[in-house]
């Protein structure tokens, strides 16, 4: 279980506001098992891509979605 399609930008993204809402205090390490590649690669990239208008964007629709 992964998100396909997404830059890695967006799925560091949407797997720090999914760990934010359901308060899992081991974000990086949970998404990067639960979704199969390094939590730490996923966590560079959403701290690379966060400011990209793209990106911005993304985090409004997840927080809509989630919130």
């Amino acid at each position: 279980l992964h998100p396909v399609g997404l830059s890695a930008a967006k799925k560091g993204v949407l797997a720090w506001e999914l760990c934010d809402h359901l308060g899992i205090k081991t974000c990086w390490k949970t998404m990067g098992i639960l979704w199969k590649c390094k939590g730490e690669t996923i966590r560079k990239a959403r701290e690379k891509g966060i400011m990209t208008d793209a990106v911005v964007e993304f985090t409004k629709k997840v927080k809509a979605i989630i919130y």
